[in-house]
């Protein structure tokens, strides 16, 4: 319902602007810079959203193919995507060196388990 409000809103505003009863609603550079940060950051928080619910699906962050040692786990692909959303922020930033710092630390620990994982396999 708050939708269709808010579209008739809109509606009110550009009928309004059109025929001349109202003054063009324009917008600053500093908002259209901000929206597009604001969809930016939408984007990739909803991608790190996406890894993190496929980590916790799997739990044990085990790849589909045991034999596929290129093959990305899951902890990797969270790691990789935190990462990649956090150098993207700007660099003074808090929320992106902290993302950053937490997808290298999930990197490493993927890495580590990988290891373990080939050991395991390999000593037997």
């Amino acid at each position: 319902m708050a939708s269709v409000t808010k579209k008739l809103g809109q509606f009110r505003q550009w009928t309004g602007e059109k025929i001349g009863n109202a003054q063009r609603t324009e917008t600053s550079e500093d908002f259209k810079r901000l929206e597009a940060e604001t969809n930016d950051r939408n984007n990739h928080t909803t991608a790190v959203h996406d890894a993190l619910s496929t980590y916790v699906k799997s739990l044990l962050g085990k790849r589909k193919d045991p034999d596929d040692r290129n093959q990305k786990t899951h902890l990797e692909n969270v790691g990789g995507t935190m990462e990649e959303f956090g150098r993207k922020l700007a660099d003074d930033s808090n929320y992106g060196a902290a993302l950053t710092k937490v997808g290298v630390s999930l990197s490493q620990i993927a890495e580590v388990e990988m290891n373990m994982e080939r050991l395991g396999v390999d000593g037997f």
